[in-house]
């Protein structure tokens, strides 16, 4: 799950390359957060094969979508009920579970190098107002 803060009316599309905020008359673009979502996914995929692994980018409450919140986004107030059928629908082993997360506890580099490095390389892609 990839949380954001951003507030206003959100426009964008899940294969759109940016999205758009409004807050008041002023207009921003940031990168699609699905996109993003999706190449985090697929590393976590990557790192524990034979457990479901499914992405999801939610919104705080004051995010709205007014032409219609795409698929694979939610709301806070709407990420449980968005992903209970999913969950439901699984049944994993807590075994494999529990042995997914020590993998993913022991290959994840949370330090603050790591996040800069991560950051710089996002920026120098899309541009320094990238977000």
């Amino acid at each position: 799950m990839k949380p954001r803060t951003t507030k206003g009316n959100i426009f964008g599309q899940p294969k759109d390359k940016t999205w758009t905020q409004r807050v008041g008359r002023k207009s921003f673009k940031f990168g699609n957060p699905l996109r993003q979502n999706y190449l985090h996914t697929q590393a976590v995929k990557a790192l524990v094969p034979g457990v479901p692994v499914y992405g999801q980018v939610a919104f705080t409450n004051v995010a709205r979508f007014p032409k219609g919140v795409p698929e694979g986004v939610s709301a806070l107030k709407t990420l449980k009920a968005d992903l209970g059928p999913l969950l439901q629908a699984d049944t994993v082993d807590p075994v494999d579970l529990n042995g997914a997360w020590q993998q993913l506890q022991a290959t994840a580099r949370t330090d603050r190098e790591t996040r800069q490095a991560h950051i710089a390389g996002i920026q120098a892609k899309h541009g320094k107002d990238y977000r």
